[in-house]
């Protein structure tokens, strides 16, 4: 044997030697580090890092410090672990957590481009939460569109008690004057008209028929309550003896709206689910249109009884109460009833409802006229609620 041969021979067992020493310590500190990990997670993070270190190219090592970082509100160091994590070794789970992660960290467009590809994903729990995550990302995009913000709604609805089509529906614009999204302004268009309403000298109103254009002051001091400030004008689609046809509006509203909803989810199959939903919704507001202080308040409590991909169904008990200050017999009424509600898709904003109602003029110093003071009554709705861009 060559003196040159020796020495490599020398030099390869020296290297051997190094890795397996190299190799022992690496697995003392990681069993170190997770037997840290169950009591001290705060203890363990350094020993991760020194880990990671010793051997960078360890899938687990790299996911477990992702998780810690997590744990510990530092959410950019823990997006390179998982990164790095799955760039060694792909998959779907590492992915799903780089998605929240992105998401978490206001990189909504770049989370939506990762939750679209995993709709995909041959994991059934991963595919029903991005297909979820999506819906929920892209609605909160079109809500992002910081300075500019925008709503469209629009409802469809027939009473059997006046056997009456009323079609109301609005258009919002609107600029946050500030980083706080406290106050905004804003422009509206809207719509109301009714099959029965009838003009003439004496007329029969069912639903207020009229075009309305306005702009706005809309203040959000905290989640849920909404105060709206609005100048405009209005045109009558229903000429009335004695009764300019164009008129100025001023509305000053005051509303408070909160839900409880279930989680979303976005199953393959039918799934009963029977997750409890409410919600409530208030408001009061004076409205110089009609001369008028108006409240509402409805309550709203039920199921959500299937889901069926980006589809939903409930049943709920629901109460409205309604009240004006110039006694105007048909806003003073108090009703409970039952309905069910169909969303067709998540991301439409769409809604079917069918309601059935029993109900009381609860106000009896004023006259319900040719009514009855107590009526029954089904509403049936289609309902349009989102963003526009």
């Amino acid at each position: 044997m060559t003196v040159r041969c020796i020495i490599a021979c020398l030099l390869a067992a020296v290297s051997y030697g190094q890795e397996v020493v190299r190799s022992d310590e690496l697995r003392n500190l990681v069993n170190r580090a997770y037997i840290v990990l169950d009591t001290n997670a705060q203890a363990s993070l350094p020993l991760f890092e020194t880990a990671s270190r010793l051997a960078p190219s360890s899938v687990l090592i790299q996911r477990q410090l992702g998780w810690l970082y997590v744990n510990f509100g530092r959410t950019e160091e823990a997006l390179s672990r998982f990164h790095v994590a799955d760039s060694l070794l792909p998959s779907d789970t590492t992915k799903l957590q780089i998605a929240y992660l992105l998401q978490s960290l206001g990189r909504h467009q770049e989370a939506l481009q990762v939750f679209s590809h995993l709709r995909a994903s041959n994991d059934w729990d991963i595919r029903s939460k991005s297909r979820a995550a999506v819906v929920v990302v892209s609605a909160d995009l079109s809500r992002r569109s910081y300075p500019w913000w925008s709503q469209a709604n629009g409802t469809v609805y027939y009473e059997s008690r006046f056997h009456n089509t009323v079609l109301m529906t609005s258009a919002y614009a609107g600029k946050y004057t500030g980083l706080d999204r406290i106050a905004s302004l804003y422009g509206v268009l809207a719509l109301t008209y009714d099959t029965r309403s009838m003009g003439g000298a004496l007329p029969v109103i069912f639903s207020d028929n009229y075009l309305l254009g306005s702009v706005g002051l809309r203040l959000l001091p905290f989640a849920g309550l909404t105060t709206d400030f609005q100048m405009g004008a209005a045109v009558d689609l229903i000429e009335r003896a004695n009764h300019s046809r164009a008129s100025g509006d001023i509305r000053c509203i005051l509303s408070y709206g909160h839900g409880l909803y279930p989680e979303l989810s976005v199953p393959d199959d039918l799934h009963f689910v029977f997750k409890p939903m409410g919600d409530i919704h208030m408001s009061l507001g004076y409205y110089s249109r009609y001369k008028n202080g108006i409240g509402y308040a409805q309550l709203r409590a039920g199921v959500r009884l299937a889901q069926w991909d980006h589809s939903a169904f409930d049943t709920y008990l629901r109460g409205n109460f309604a009240f004006d200050t110039e006694r105007l017999v048909y806003n003073n009424i108090a009703e409970s009833g039952l309905g069910v509600r169909f969303m067709p898709h998540y991301s439409w904003g769409v809604a079917v409802q069918a309601e059935w109602y029993r109900g009381t003029y609860w106000d009896k110093s004023v006259s319900a006229g040719s009514l009855t003071r107590s009526y029954n009554t089904i509403r049936l709705f289609v309902i349009l609620d989102r963003s526009i861009f």
